[in-house]
């Protein structure tokens, strides 16, 4: 199931601000990345260590990282580094109750980030209420967000927090749409929130808000002050497994789902939005993210093509306005020799002089501009020639944009017919994981990365589970899950050790065995002993150990669950018991991809499944055998 949000809530930003406030507020910005085009990720010194602040245009914001940074920053980064490097943070707040937040920062000067999280969003550095630079050029009717603009927030939506009873009805009397509607824009609460402000009102969300009565409007207006005043208590709902919804506190629209209850919001937001980021990857084909991209750069092509336009003219018509002044300061620098070059400082207007290139820069009317010693109208044709081009660049850009929209229309249509004519099953939620099912069926789940191992222990691990790990660095958590609280068996246990050791650094290092261990998860700790320092992904163990020796030994096959066949790498008795036959493989020399693509074809799977649920390293396929045959019947 997709998840149902996809971007901040106002409320989730006005819990989220006062985190952030409290965590930042004196830090001060150390290191600038652009992980992706509409991201910025700010690493920050505070009083308790290095904070990494990940803003994603349109989307979200949190503390932590999802990703690696790219290795070449981008001209914006590079900008910011010179210009932001080292500056402190005064402040983190909402704009109002938009779903807009700005970082306020002081260094000789003061600067704002400004971070907009509604449609395609974008990120903007100001300074002195004009742009300095943004994430990416974009252009409305009454605003524009391009460099040496005036930032403009867009068109004022309501607080509610300063709204009184008398306003609310007003707002509900005028609204020729249903309450719930109204609510959500009129009041600027949003779906979510104003389906939960009618239950709390216990007002029929479909009734006409203009037909409510004084009682119900008082109704109203009661329950919204007791939404807005909530105290902050974050949870993540899921449904059926996925993620559904991130709130800062919990509502009544979704009581009987799944929840889980984290101790600070921004916690929340971190898991909820790199949990659904793994999903949009796996769902989209890499051709329509690939032209998606391509269209992404051609528009913003467009726009700094018409704004280099629109300024070129502008310095055009600056020369011509100042043509006296600019002449008599030309006629001067054209009677110099090279060597009177310095006393050019003291001249009005001077900012520097290329005597090799005849060009000299002036600053008039707030805009450098660059002079022709040749004379005025010099000076002003090349602008105008740059405007010119500049404008049939946007021309041969739309014509490509174009192109490349179509392009994207073919694709979409090849990756949804490639969906239909494969043999496609709904893949279980499990499956994001590392994962098979024990002989005793119960469900083993373990992370493919850092990310993930800290996700399946957070997420999934319950009190009636067991943690297994294997004695090695670089191993994944592994979970074994309980089947409604039944004790978890020792055949069962055996191989999620035997997991646990082969999915580590000792296969690719072909070391032939080794020991693993299973803990109960009262001993599984993210808290380090004083001093110490855990990495991402990695947990404490407190307490015995229960070790068990397992082999470097799997098995591939097609493990029967439910009405479907999944390709599935895991320990020989699991795989045994629930495969019409399977293939026996141990460390070897052949590269997993190459192994893949052969047992695939005799399989009758996708070769990128099966990449994924092989070990890293290489691969030796040493016999097939004939398994039981058995049909998982349990749903995890």
């Amino acid at each position: 199931m997709q998840a149902v949000k996809s971007s901040l809530s106002s409320f989730d930003i006005a819990a989220l601000v006062k985190e952030l406030d409290d965590v930042l507020k004196g830090a001060f910005l150390d290191k600038i990345y652009q992980p992706e085009r509409d991201e910025l990720l700010l690493v920050f010194n505070t009083k308790s260590g290095k904070k990494e602040l990940l803003l994603k245009a349109g989307r979200y914001m949190f503390l932590g990282r999802k990703g690696e940074n790219p290795q070449e920053p981008s001209s914006m980064v590079m900008f910011l580094r010179k210009n932001l490097g080292n500056a402190r943070v005064s402040e983190v707040r909402q704009h109002g109750f938009d779903r807009i937040v700005e970082i306020e920062l002081e260094k000789a000067e003061k600067y704002t980030i400004i971070a907009e999280f509604f449609r395609n969003g974008n990120i903007s550095v100001v300074k002195d209420g004009i742009i300095l630079v943004p994430l990416f050029f974009q252009r409305w009717s009454t605003r524009a967000l391009i460099p040496k603009e005036e930032y403009r927030y867009p068109p004022e939506s309501a607080d509610p927090h300063t709204l009184s009873v008398e306003e609310v009805g007003e707002r509900l009397r005028e609204s020729d749409k249903d309450l719930v509607r109204t609510l959500a824009t009129r009041l600027n609460l949003g779906g979510t929130y104003a389906e939960e402000l009618c239950l709390m009102a216990g007002v029929d969300k479909k009734r006409k808000a203009k037909e409510l009565g004084d009682d119900e409007i008082e109704r109203v207006a009661k329950a919204l002050k007791e939404l807005l005043s909530k105290e902050t208590r974050p949870a993540i709902y899921y449904d059926g497994g996925n993620p559904k919804d991130v709130v800062p506190f919990p509502l009544k629209a979704y009581e009987g789902l799944e929840r889980k209850d984290f101790s600070d919001m921004n916690s929340a937001v971190f898991e909820y939005f790199t949990s659904i980021h793994e999903e949009e990857k796996e769902r989209k084909s890499p051709a329509v993210e690939r032209i998606e991209r391509q269209i992404r750069q051609q528009e913003e092509s467009i726009e700094q093509f018409r704004s280099g336009s629109e300024e070129a003219k502008r310095k055009a018509e600056i020369i011509y306005a100042h043509y006296q002044e600019i002449d008599a300061f030309l006629s001067k620098v054209r009677k110099m020799k090279g060597k009177d070059f310095a006393s050019l400082k003291d001249l009005p207007y001077f900012v520097s002089v290329r005597p090799d290139k005849k060009l000299i820069i002036i600053r008039i009317d707030g805009e450098d501009i660059t002079l022709d010693f040749a004379g005025v109208n010099e000076s002003a044709q090349r602008y105008y020639e740059e405007a010119k081009k500049l404008r049939e660049k946007i021309e041969g850009a739309k014509k490509a944009l174009e192109e490349s929209k179509k392009r994207l229309e073919k694709a979409e249509q090849q990756a949804e017919e490639s969906k239909k004519t494969k043999k496609s099953r709904k893949k279980q939620w499990f499956e994001r994981y590392r994962w098979f099912i024990s002989s005793d069926e119960n469900l083993v789940i373990a992370g493919r990365d850092a990310k993930t191992n800290e996700r399946v222990v957070k997420k999934h691990m319950k009190d009636d589970d067991i943690y297994a790990h294997a004695e090695i660095h670089g191993a994944p958590s592994v979970i074994v899950k309980s089947n409604k609280g039944e004790e978890i068996g020792e055949q069962t246990l055996k191989e999620a050790c035997e997991f646990a050791l082969c999915f580590s650094k000792a296969w690719p290092s072909k070391i032939g065995g080794g020991a693993a261990y299973w803990v109960r998860p009262s001993q599984v700790s993210k808290t380090p002993e004083a001093g110490e320092f855990l990495a991402r992904g990695a947990f404490v163990i407190r307490g015995k150990r229960n070790y068990v020796k397992a082999d470097l030994k799997l098995a591939v096959g097609m493990m029967n669950y439910g009405d479907s066949k999944i390709p599935t790498c895991a320990p020989l008795s699991a795989m045994h018991k629930w495969c019409d036959e399977y293939h026996v493989i141990v460390p070897g020399d052949e590269r997993k991809e190459k192994v893949a693509k052969r047992l695939a074809q005799e399989l009758g799977c996708e070769v990128d499944e099966l990449v994924s649920a092989l070990p890293s390293g290489g691969i030796e396929v040493v016999e097939k055998r004939k398994g039981e045959g058995n049909r998982v019947t349990r749903k995890f």
